[in-house]
């Protein structure tokens, strides 16, 4: 099963924006379309880039439960991942993350920014028309 989470990996990388879904207060999915940031992305950790405002991060503060889906047609291939998404806090990351934020994310000008991270619990790949899952623990396998 390292081919499934080698290429659950591939996939996650080369993707230039993801789907990322919360839940609202009444347990409802949000979709949005996000660009991830380049910095620190595999199948185990994704950092989005958004606002305090955001119905992203309001869904936040009533649940962690999330998940990021990506599609890429040419390979007939999704990867779904389910896990939970925090804040990232701490003065240094910030600036870091800031630092590593593409020319279209820079143009955004949010007053309240906020850096999500993703961390994933389970891989779903469908690649092929072959269906893989996977759990965390099997995860670690995988490197950055």
């Amino acid at each position: 099963m390292v081919n499934t989470l080698d290429q659950a990996n591939q996939e996650i990388k080369k993707a230039t924006v993801l789907e990322l879904a919360t839940l609202d207060k009444m347990n409802f999915p949000s979709l949005v379309v996000l660009t991830p940031l380049p910095i620190h992305r595999s199948v185990k950790s994704i950092l989005f880039y958004t606002s305090e405002q955001s119905t992203t991060f309001k869904n936040l503060l009533n649940s962690s439960s999330a998940a990021v889906i990506s599609f890429n047609e040419d390979a007939h291939s999704s990867v779904m991942l389910k896990g939970t998404l925090s804040a990232v806090a701490g003065a240094q990351d910030q600036q870091e993350l800031q630092a590593s934020l593409n020319a279209f994310q820079r143009e955004l000008h949010y007053t309240k920014p906020v850096v999500l991270r993703f961390n994933t619990m389970s891989v779903k790949l469908r690649h092929h028309n072959r269906v893989d899952y996977q759990k965390l623990g099997q995860i670690s396998q995988i490197s950055n």
